[in-house]
This record gives structure tokens, sequence and C-alpha cells, in this order.
């Protein structure tokens, strides 16, 4: 694990940044990130050009052996361009020709600087209601469509009373109908994917091999705009909310390797003595790099969101913690080779989310977070990976909600189990077409082969039910119900009340070599632990009995070792009693039983 710092020089004199320069290295620090907010510095006119005062600045790290990752700042345009620019969005032609050429431009620069050690791009801008944006829409339509009936027909837009005759009318309804919804998301997704592979183009022409890191936004189908990337980089906030395990098991399936966390405190500063505890979390999930804010601002937007230095420029509490995780991060070189190995995959859809949203009262990463989490509290390592990726390495796969149909993807998930893989499918699969209509079948439509069985109707719990399943627990359920007729499934569980008492809630399907589980209900924790537990048995995976609440589990192997990781999110102290004598990493000693303060964490190797 590496340790860097996110810095900002334009905001510093001369003789602070050869302090903090002398401070960073004393404290083990080995990257510093920087650039994000100085365009209007690196040409402070149209096409004059000042890299002077940031080569100075380089030869200070330099000098401390310290690395230098580029920020190219597309993001922050100078006050030049802005006026310039009609509008400062993805279209703009300003904007982009701009910012092609002040990446050129700075890549070319430092192209041959030995203490450069990566380059990082954005995409912070978005796309509007401009002309050059609308203008952009509609050509992303006809190309789409080729022509307006093809459009309509491809909308069903005779459903909302209308039907369009010209483009514009198109563009001006963006926001209307669910399938003009979705197509307007995946054109912002084509604009975004432009705006940063032309950056990434930029840099691989100049600088060939310096690695290359991209922030992934949010809410974004970043499988398809990131695609030129080596690592993802993804803002986190440390205090975690219990979804932070999942965000990292995601980034990392987003470019199928390691990738880097930007740690932003914000205007809450952690809790003492949880950084370390939540940068091994980081790390155990496959975080290759976690960077933190120097210094807090004192003037901007950001004037009160917390730095390592404070406003006095003393260093604050975090700061020692961060030097002690600094010596600790030296301690962990030996398990940077090491890899998280995974039999298990949850499947994530970036446009099923996406059109989820539209109609459904349940959210749909909640679905995937009751099943990742019952994996995670058996100590199991799970990849969270675009449902088109091959899925040959995994035991099982869980696909929850195939909302929007993707043929790419049905017939992934087809071969898989055809091989002889088992999937767990959930309801609200098969819902939608390709463009957002509802498929005229019966749901899960294009899985009905697969799952053995269909839904006859469904029902939205308003209060919460019961189902027993085949042994004859019974769990309670609660949002959905999906009342389904057998075929060449059978029964794994049945619904105990209301009017579809005794009708089948989840089934089993031996499909060719395979094996495929539908659960037409949203089951409570304690079936999900059951039920994944009895899928871990019979596929001979390993599960960690009797951890305690709070406690992750994370295992990392290498060519001869193994590591375990202990991460107690939570805020009471606890202790773990080992099966064996095992050697901590951190501590640099021997162990017979684990005692984590709240938020701390351990590494031992097994």
């Amino acid at each position: 694990m590496k340790t860097g710092i996110d810095y900002y020089p334009e905001q510093r004199s001369k003789s602070a940044i050869q302090r903090d320069a002398e401070l960073m290295s004393k404290t083990g620090i080995k990257l510093v990130r920087m650039g994000e907010k100085s365009w209007c510095k690196f040409e402070p006119h149209n096409n004059n050009f000042c890299f002077e005062w940031f080569d100075e600045i380089i030869s200070v790290f330099s000098r401390y052996g310290i690395g230098i990752v580029l920020r190219i700042p597309a993001g922050k345009p100078p006050q030049w361009l802005k006026q310039k620019a009609e509008n400062i969005c993805l279209n703009s032609p300003e904007i982009l020709q701009h910012t092609s050429r002040f990446a050129d431009e700075f890549t070319k620069h430092y192209s041959q600087n030995k203490a450069i050690a990566g380059v990082h791009i954005e995409c912070k801008l978005d796309i509007c209601n401009c002309k050059n944006c609308r203008s952009e829409f509609i050509q992303w339509l006809k190309d789409r469509y080729d022509n307006i009936a093809n459009l309509n027909n491809a909308f069903g837009s005779i459903a909302d009373g209308t039907e369009y005759t010209d483009w514009e009318q198109v563009a001006e309804e963006k926001e209307k109908s669910p399938s003009l919804k979705l197509a307007y998301y995946r054109f912002s997704s084509e604009c975004r994917r432009k705006y940063i592979n032309f950056q990434g183009a930029v840099v691989k022409k100049n600088m060939p091999k310096i690695p290359l890191e991209i922030s992934v936004e949010p809410e974004t189908n970043f499988y398809y705009e990131c695609n030129c990337m080596k690592y993802a980089c993804i803002e986190n906030f440390p205090q975690d909310d219990g979804f932070n395990n999942f965000r990292y098991d995601l980034s990392r399936g987003i470019a199928d390797k390691n990738f880097i966390v930007s740690q932003i405190f914000g205007k809450s500063i952690p809790r003492p003595n949880t950084l370390k505890g939540n940068a091994v979390q980081a790390f155990s999930h496959g975080a290759d790099t976690i960077y933190y804010k120097w210094n807090t601002a004192l003037s901007g937007s950001d004037m009160f969101d917390y730095g390592l230095i404070d406003h006095s420029g003393t260093p604050s509490r975090c700061f020692f913690e961060f030097s002690e995780l600094c010596k600790m991060a030296m301690r962990l070189e030996t398990i940077r080779s090491t890899v998280i190995k995974s039999d298990i995959a949850v499947l994530y859809s970036p446009e099923s989310e996406f059109a989820f949203g539209m109609h459904e009262d349940f959210a749909y990463r909640h679905q995937l977070m009751k099943y990742y989490s019952a994996f995670r509290k058996y100590g199991a390592n799970v990849d969270i990976i675009d449902s088109k990726k091959d899925l040959s390495e995994y035991s099982l796969v869980i696909a929850p909600c195939l909302y929007v149909n993707d043929k790419t993807v049905t017939e992934n998930i087809y071969r898989y189990v055809i091989n002889g893989g088992t999937l767990v499918m959930t309801t609200r699969s098969g819902i939608k077409d390709s463009e957002n209509k509802c498929i005229p079948e019966h749901l899960p439509t294009v899985f009905r082969e697969l799952v053995g069985a269909e839904v006859t109707e469904y029902d939205r719990i308003v209060k919460n039910q019961s189902i027993s399943d085949y042994s004859g627990q019974v769990f309670e359920c609660s949002e959905w119900c999906d009342i389904l007729k057998l075929n060449t499934a059978r029964a794994y569980a049945e619904y105990n009340n209301d009017y579809y008492m005794g009708c089948t809630a989840i089934t089993l399907n031996d499909y060719c070599k395979g094996k495929v589980y539908y659960i037409g209900t949203v089951p409570d924790d304690n079936f999900c632990m059951d039920f994944v537990g009895k899928l871990m048995k019979y596929h001979g995976i390993p599960r960690l009995q009797g951890v305690p609440d709070g406690i992750e589990v994370t295992t990392r192997s290498g060519e001869k070792d193994g590591f375990i990781i202990f991460f107690n999110n939570s805020p009471e102290s606890q202790s773990i009693e080992l099966p064996k004598a095992m050697y901590s990493v951190i501590d640099s000693r021997g162990k017979q039983k684990i005692e984590l303060s709240p938020y701390d964490a351990d590494i031992l190797r097994t």
C-alpha cells in the first residue's frame, strides 16, 4: 500500500512548499499529486504557457525522492476561456479545443521529467441544454435510430399521447418518457467517454510509459466511459456508512485490477484512531494507493474541508495518525504483490440501476448489497463486476434485478449456466427491452427458459410477509412478491400469507450443466445468511463461523504466503480467537487472539 498527498502548491508560498516537502519526506510520503486547480497559472492567457513555476516545485519534491502525479486541470478552465466559450460543457467546441491543446502542451513539457510517476485525468464537466449539446444529442439520435419513425417505434411514443415529427421536438423533451431518459443517459455517457478518451490519447502519445489514472464519477456508466484507464480512482469519505467495502469491491471491478482512493475528509474530521483502520479496509479490497489532502485551504469554496495541516499551519491530530499510517504502509510492501481471489461475483449494471430508479419503490443497489453483505459476513471475497464480463472463473454468480435487457448480457449469463455455473437471479429481472419499454412476455421474459418458471402476477408488499423454505424454516420478506408458476423448476420456498399463501416464492432449476435460483421476493437478512451459507457449503467455498458483528474479514493470496485482514467496522472493541497462532504484519509478533479497538485493523500471515 502506498500513501500519497493531494497538494495545491498554487496556494502555498515558496518557503511553505519547501517546509511541506521536507515534512512529507520525513513522514514517508512517496507520491504527491498536483495541478488540479492550476490551469489559470499554467496558461494565464490564450496560448501563453507558463510551466517554469511548476518546474521549480517539482524539483523541490524530486530532491526529497517524492514522485509527482500530474493532474490535468480540465475541470477548472481559466477565466479567459470561460469568457471565450459560450458554455462550459462537454460539447463546447472551445472547451474541447483548448483542453486538448493544453493537455498536449502539459504532457509534452513533462514527458522527459524523471520525477513524473503518473498522470491523472477526470471529467468534472457535464452536458447542458446549450445549442451544442442539443445538436450533438440530435446527431446521436439520428445515428442510432436513422429516422423519426424508427425512434417513435423504439420509444413507443404513442403511449404518452404523442408522436414526434421533428428531431428538435425530441431534444426538447429529453426528460419526459422512460425511453427518452435512458437515451439521454446513454448520450451523456458517450460524451463523457469521448472527453476522457481524448485526454487519455494525448497522455499515451506523449507519455506512453506513464501510468494513467482516471477519476470515476458515481451514477455514471463507468465501465463504458473509462475504458482507456490503467487505474480507476474514486473519492471516498472515511466516515463509513456501511457501503465502503461494497464501493471498494465495485471499484476493483471497473478496470479489473487494483484501484486508487482519494480520502476526502470534507467538513467532518475522522474519529480519533480511525485513519489506519480505514486505510487497511481500502487496501484489503484492492486499493493500491491512498491519497490525503495536505493542507486546509485558507480561501475558496473548500476552505472548511479538512486537510492534514490545519488553518494555523499546525499538523492536526489526523496528521499524526497519518504519520503512523505511513510507517505501517512501509511494512505492507510484501503484501502489495498479493491478489484478491474470488469464487463469487455480483453483477452490476449501471443502465439497469438508472432505469430501475424511474419506476421501482425499492433501491437497485440495496438488492445487490443484501447478498453481497451476506457473503462478506462469512469472510468470502466478492467481485462486483460488469454484467458483460466473462464469468467462467466464478463458482457462484449473483445477478440481482437485471432490469434492462441487453442481448450481450443475456447470452453471457446463458453461456455461464450452460457450462456448469450456479446463478442466482432475483425479482424485477427481464422487465425492460433495450429501449426501456416493457417486454410483452411472461416475466422474467428472456430468462424464463433459464429460470424454468414464470411470473403469473406480482404484488407490492405493504406489510411484511413470510416465506417457508423446503426445510420448513420461516423467514420474513418485504417490498415485492412474484407469484411463480413452475415449468421445469422446483419450489425452494413458498409464501405463507395473503391470497398467494402456498404459492411458490423461490425456485431452483437445473439447466444444462448448471443451476439457476430465482428469488421472487425481497427476503430478510436471516434468509440471505442461510441461503448463501448453503451455496458456499455446496460449492466448497470456506465459511468463517462466529465472526462478531462489525468485523470485516478479507483474504489476499500470493505465490508463497496468504494473508487474512481483520477490520473492526464498529464503535465497540472486539476480540477474536484464532484457530492457531498467526504472525501479525502490523505488530510484528505472533498472536493467538486479536484485540481490535473501534475501527482498528490487523493483518495476519496465514
